[in-house]
This record gives structure tokens, C-alpha cells and sequence, in this order.
């Protein structure tokens, strides 16, 4: 099975170098995105990386996002949903409401201009900080300083606050897909619950002792979760 997987906000595509040389244990073979090239040049809306993907990807393989990359998959399965032969979304969100929106653009606006005028590492830190990531567990991002324009451009194109809500989209969408949630991110494990009950063909897996930073925490334990789910859709077909 061949895997194209996007990576999370200030993130990098070697973010998926451990889930995908586990992966290639078991005969997958991943392609991590660099997310960063696509908006090197200016802007890019979500829908807009929807299409662009879509038109670059070859058809049937499976589409894995993480957080940031997870709302960029979706957006990607919405456009064309019949190129992809199965999902898996790692904590992401589904959109907020219209009354949310102003609220969440302006928490990214500061985000961006943080991004653009901090001194990276002092970026990083209040980044890290944030609750919802809990805490420590994060890959290197010295590297990334190079890209912090387009790292900055992210926070504005690609901000929940430019994010329809998909929950009721998402109910045409009739290939297998796999949300994966932390035990401990009750935010995010909360989103899906209902939308998982009401798809066509959705399963909701929670990853016990991790939060929101599934790839990293319990990276071998969503590998395993993954495997199992690709190997049951596979046999289902048959």
C-alpha cells in the first residue's frame, strides 16, 4: 500500500520518518509531503491544496494527515473522494462555527506575525506551550527556521477560521476512513465521536496514554492501529 501523508502545523515532512520506516515493516510504502513548498510562493487556500494534491497524486492510495495535514486531507477527500482509496485522520479538527471564526483568525494572525518576528526558538517555546500540545514532545524544528514565511503564510491560508465546518460534508465521502484520536485529547476525541456514528464507513480509534501528538507519543501504537485497519479494509474487498 503506498501512503501519502501530510504533516501538522509548524511541522516538517521527516516528521513521519518513524511511522514510515514501521510501516515498510509491513509492505506500505510512505511518501511525506512537504507541506512548507506549497506555500513558498504565496498563498494557497485549503480548498485550493485540495485540488492541487488531487492533481498530482496518482489514484488509489491512502491519504494520511496528522492535525494541520488531517484538516488538509479532509479538504482533499471533499474535492475527489473516489481518488483515494482509504483515510486516516490523526487529531484533526472539523471546523468551527461562523461565530467562532473572527475569534480563531485573530489568535492565527498572531501566530503568523510570532512566527515571522520572534526569535525561532522563543517562537518554538510559546508554541510548545500551548495545553492542548502537552507539552515536551516535539521532533527538532531548528531546521525549519529557514521556512518561516511559509511557515507564517500557514497560520493565515490555512486557519480554522478559512475552514468550513465538513462534519455534514463528510457524510458523502464513502471510503473507509480511520480518525485516530488521543485517550487524553478529549477536544478532539470529542469532535468525531458523533460524526463517526452518522458516516457510511468511519471508525473512531482512541490511542490510550496519548494526547494530541499521536505521531510522536505512541508512535509504535499508531502504527499498529493503522496496519490492522489497512489490512481489514484490504481482506473486506475480497
Amino acid at each position: 500500500m503506498r501512503i501519502v501523508a501530510l504533516h501538522g502545523q509548524v511541522g516538517m515532512a521527516s516528521d513521519w520518518d518513524g511511522v514510515g520506516g514501521r510501516m515498510s515493516l509491513f509492505g506500505n510504502d510512505l511518501e511525506a509531503v512537504d507541506l512548507w513548498s506549497c506555500l513558498e510562493d504565496g498563498g494557497v487556500g485549503l480548498d485550493e491544496f485540495g485540488r492541487e494534491l488531487n492533481a498530482r497524486e496518482a489514484d488509489g492510495q491512502v491519504l494520511l494527515g496528522y492535525s494541520m495535514g488531517g484538516r488538509l486531507a479532509l479538504h482533499a477527500l471533499l474535492d475527489h473522494p473516489e481518488k483515494w482509496k482509504m483515510a486516516v485522520i490523526v487529531s484533526a479538527h472539523g471546523g468551527v462555527s461562523v461565530e467562532e471564526r473572527n475569534a480563531r483568525r485573530l489568535v492565527d494572525d498572531m501566530w503568523a506575525e510570532k512566527a515571522l518576528k520572534l526569535p525561532w526558538c522563543e517562537f518554538l517555546d510559546e508554541w510548545n506551550s500551548q495545553g492542548v500540545l502537552g507539552g515536551d514532545v516535539m521532533p527538532d524544528r531548528g531546521g525549519l527556521e529557514a521556512r518561516r514565511e511559509a511557515v507564517a503564510r500557514s497560520f493565515r491560508c490555512w486557519s480554522l477560521a478559512e475552514q468550513e465546518v465538513l462534519f455534514e460534508k463528510l457524510l458523502e465521502v464513502k471510503i473507509p476512513i480511520l480518525f485516530v484520536v488521543g485517550e487524553n485529547d478529549e477536544k478532539f476525541r470529542g469532535l468525531w465521536v458523533e460524526a463517526c456514528e452518522r458516516m457510511e464507513n468511519a471508525e473512531l480509534v482512541e490511542i490510550s496514554g496519548a494526547g494530541h501528538r499521536v505521531p510522536w507519543e505512541a508512535e509504535e501504537e499508531l502504527v499498529g492501529v493503522m496496519n490492522e485497519w489497512l489490512k481489514q479494509c484490504c481482506a473486506d474487498e475480497v
